[in-house]
């Protein structure tokens, strides 16, 4: 979708402010399946999923009425709109109207980099979003619903940084100051690299709550640097499979919702101590540290040759339909 409806020069903003939903999303599902499963007159945890189910049938019905796949095919969009988006040959082309090039996708080095780039995120999302919980209610001796707060507000300032980060990422590529990849770089870095610090950071800061959770809110305001990084490099390297590149690398990205449970698990076997802990930041920290070096080697925000000759077999035909 973004691949199809965002300006070449407008993608690292547009791309923040469909993916800062995720983190507006988790704060409100947090917060409020605290407050959910404690309360009787709702049912107590049932109604996380009777709640959260409702909201995603009426959701769905939006996205229905209102969601379009192309701008063709958008009744009230204007043709100042349409010159916008598509005065990027590369937005001009549809997935539908290309064969897959599976062989070249899976041999592509920089598709590798990005793969990195997303195994680190999700690693990292993975225990933030489902281990920190418990950190805070077993090491800290928050209650159930104070963790879910603490570990929902700060994703705001996730949102935030998203956001401001992603302006400065495209003026500097809409002013040719850095190529693209740079740009990529450069943010994913600073999205990963600082994350990893301020994990390091919370294993030193013994159980000072108020400082744990302002590095807490740090490490997701700075995480959210990513949505200019690796969350984009999709669709600059090939617009028309946008979609297919981030559901390869996003698919094999979430085996971390398997491998990160029973890491913490393995960790924590002898106890909720703040030493078993430390060594899953650690690990974390590691890992966003890790990513980042590979994303930064390999990645490419270029268009692939790959897409290249897509594209010009396209238009070549294209041309002589009308010749």
């Amino acid at each position: 979708m973004v691949s199809q409806w965002a300006p070449k020069l407008e993608r690292s903003r547009i791309s923040s402010a469909v993916f800062s939903g995720a983190s507006i999303g988790t704060v409100v599902s947090l917060s409020a399946s605290g407050l959910l499963c404690k309360s009787e007159a709702l049912g107590g945890w049932p109604s996380v999923f009777y709640v959260f189910g409702a909201i995603g049938c009426f959701w769905y019905v939006l996205w229905v009425i209102f969601i379009y796949e192309t701008p063709d095919e958008h009744p009230t969009i204007s043709k100042e709109e349409l010159f916008l988006i598509y005065e990027s040959e590369e937005n001009q082309l549809s997935q539908k109207d290309l064969d897959i090039p599976w062989k070249k996708i899976f041999t592509s080095v920089p598709m590798y980099g990005v793969l990195f780039g997303h195994i680190g995120s999700y690693f990292g999302l993975a225990v933030l979003m489902t281990e920190l919980p418990s950190y805070l209610s077993g090491v800290l001796h928050y209650s159930v619903e104070a963790s879910g707060l603490l570990t929902g507000l700060p994703n705001i300032l996730e949102a935030l940084g998203g956001m401001m980060s992603s302006y400065v990422a495209d003026k500097l590529i809409s002013s040719k100051t850095l190529s693209v990849t740079t740009v990529r770089k450069i943010f994913q870095s600073i999205g990963m690299v600082g994350s990893g610090i301020c994990l390091l950071a919370i294993t030193v800061s013994g159980c000072q709550a108020s400082v744990i959770i302002i590095l807490y809110s740090l490490l997701l305001y700075v995480n959210g640097f990513k949505y200019s990084g690796y969350n984009v490099t999709h669709v600059d390297m090939y617009p028309p499979m946008a979609g297919v590149l981030f559901g390869l690398t996003n698919s094999i990205s979430s085996l971390s919702g398997i491998i990160v449970p029973n890491m913490t698990g393995a960790f924590t076997a002898t106890g909720n101590t703040r030493s078993n802990w430390n060594k899953v930041f650690y690990v974390t920290a590691g890992v966003y540290f890790i990513s980042t070096i590979l994303y930064d080697i390999f990645a490419s925000a270029e268009l692939q040759p790959w897409g290249s000759e897509k594209k010009e077999k396209k238009q070549s035909n294209t041309a002589e339909t009308k010749s």
